[in-house]
């Protein structure tokens, strides 16, 4: 355990074997497990938990009662497995959160870089979350989920598993997302695809004319009633750029 700088309070139980970066703090109460790596300026504070096989990137903060890295809530998991959760640089993580570590041998969990996971919320075992994705208070996200950058998942809405959304789509509150969402779109309710999230687009920085196009794109897959494979046709030819960041 390397520890250089950094404070860590009496009441702590952090392993010898454990990794422990420069200028951490560790608050009252915490654990560390044998094999966890918390990076250059994290800060743990009262209470929260990290597990065997978690990567914690510099600068995380992981709040009271939070566990990162725990075993998976799969029946047919088998705890010999060596897995773990990988956590990118900047991500908070707030209070009673939990992240499950992955199920297959030398697998993670994988969260990007400055996420903001709000209390209570939820990450299962083997999904994988963009940067700069905001999951609200009370959002579950099951297990082999994919999250692209810069999504929102607003407070309460449980995401099933195997579910795919993309980047820049908001999800709204309380709703249940049991089928892929698009990127750029704004879900809400029971899996139903409203419109394009255009405030989101717009806070991103995206211009005008992509922020039109996505908006055609919209209508095609959404208002034109043709089957999904001929409106991804039909877009592909009229809309030859749907993304153009300033």
């Amino acid at each position: 355990m390397s520890a250089m700088n950094s404070n860590i309070h009496k009441t702590a139980i952090v392993h010898p074997n454990a990794t422990i970066g420069e200028n951490v703090t560790v608050g009252p109460y915490c654990i560390i497990e044998e094999g966890a790596t918390v990076g250059d300026g994290c800060r743990l504070y009262a209470r929260s938990y990290v597990c065997t096989g978690t990567i914690l990137g510099k600068q995380v903060e992981v709040h009271m009662n939070a566990v990162v890295g725990h075993l998976p809530q799969d029946l047919s998991f088998d705890p010999s497995v060596r897995s773990g959760v990988q956590v990118g640089r900047g991500t908070v993580i707030r209070e009673g959160c939990t992240i499950h570590r992955a199920t297959k041998e030398g697998a993670d969990t994988i969260l990007g870089e400055n996420i903001y996971m709000m209390a209570n919320a939820h990450v299962a075992h083997d999904c994988r979350i963009g940067d700069n994705t905001v999951i609200a208070n009370g959002a579950l996200i099951a297990g082999h989920c994919e999250v692209g950058e810069k999504v929102f998942i607003s407070g309460n809405s449980p995401v099933h598993q195997f579910v795919r959304i993309g980047r820049l789509a908001m999800i709204g509150g309380l709703s249940r997302v049991n089928s892929d969402c698009p990127p750029f779109m704004l879900l809400e309710l029971d899996s139903t695809i409203r419109r394009p999230n255009i405030i989101g687009l717009r806070r991103a920085g995206m211009d005008s004319d992509a922020i039109d196009a996505i908006k055609r794109a919209y209508h095609i897959l959404y208002r034109e009633g043709m089957p999904f494979t001929d409106a991804y046709e039909r877009i592909r030819k009229k809309l030859t750029t749907l993304v153009r960041m300033r």
